[in-house]
């Protein structure tokens, strides 16, 4: 479940040329030119167990979502074809309370963005709880990347994409989320239910995380930190808490998943 650079720079592709041909309310389709690009994005999504979809929310409907799909959603792959979107998909959804949670904040933060700045948001909502057609219960990552806004703040069309981080959290209930505003970041969590105007680790916590990803024991991680290893323990156990991940490696993992690290390579 490491980072997929490849899966970044597409979505930059693909988002430039959809940007340029968007017509909001209207009966605009995706490009010609893109359809290859699409179908190697979808080749990454079953490669990468991510589910990509393009909402817009002007009609509102999905324009592309990845054939996966039907993974995440319990259903059985069709030989008939693509699966289709059925609104009665959402009845997937187990705990509500984190999608309006994100909606709600998400819009006051970019309400409170000048949008001439043209900072478009990177959001992600980590921990969110599902329990699809299968009665499989799943903890997701849901990162949102705006293509288009309005001059209110409010998103348009998006490149969104979902993937299942069960193995990587603990069984307590939660969620946080983080918000990329051009160079601000933020953070909000369920624990407090407050907006923080800093990122959800400290730099001292990613250096430690970051240590730990490239292969350092505690031992050798309180020594290049320059404190005694129960410190080093203490505040990895912290972090680890406060992000709901299984162990140290899940920590990094969920790290890097969500940006807090840069991908290892």
């Amino acid at each position: 479940m490491a980072g997929q650079p490849e899966d970044s720079a597409l979505l930059i592709q693909i988002g430039k040329k959809l940007r340029q041909v968007y017509v909001p309310g209207g009966n605009w389709r995706i490009p010609d030119d893109v359809t290859p690009q699409l179908e190697m994005l979808d080749r990454l999504a079953w490669q990468s167990n991510r589910m990509y979809s393009l909402f817009d929310f002007s009609k509102p409907d999905y324009l592309y979502y990845s054939s996966n799909l039907s993974v995440l959603i319990g259903l059985e792959v069709s030989a008939d074809g693509p699966l289709k979107w059925d609104s009665q998909y959402l009845s997937v959804v187990q705990n509500r309370k984190s999608i309006s949670d994100f909606i709600t904040i998400r819009q006051q933060l970019l309400q409170s963005v000048p949008a001439r700045t043209g900072a478009l948001p990177l959001s992600s909502v980590c921990g969110g709880t599902i329990v699809n057609l299968r009665n499989q219960r799943m903890r997701l990552h849901y990162r949102c990347k705006p293509l288009v806004m309005d001059d209110t703040g409010n998103v348009m069309l998006s490149f969104d994409y979902l993937e299942d981080i069960t193995p990587l959290m603990t069984s307590t209930e939660g969620y946080w989320m983080r918000f990329l505003i051009g160079e601000h970041t933020v953070h909000w969590h369920s624990s407090t239910r407050r907006i923080v105007h800093k990122d959800i680790i400290s730099p001292r916590e990613k250096n430690l995380i970051s240590l730990w990803r490239h292969g350092h024991s505690v031992a050798e991680i309180a020594e290049i930190a320059c404190v005694n290893p129960q410190t080093a323990k203490n505040q990895l156990n912290t972090v680890r808490n406060r992000l709901f991940a299984r162990d140290n490696t899940s920590l990094a993992q969920l790290c890097t998943l969500t940006s807090l690290l840069e991908p290892a390579f």
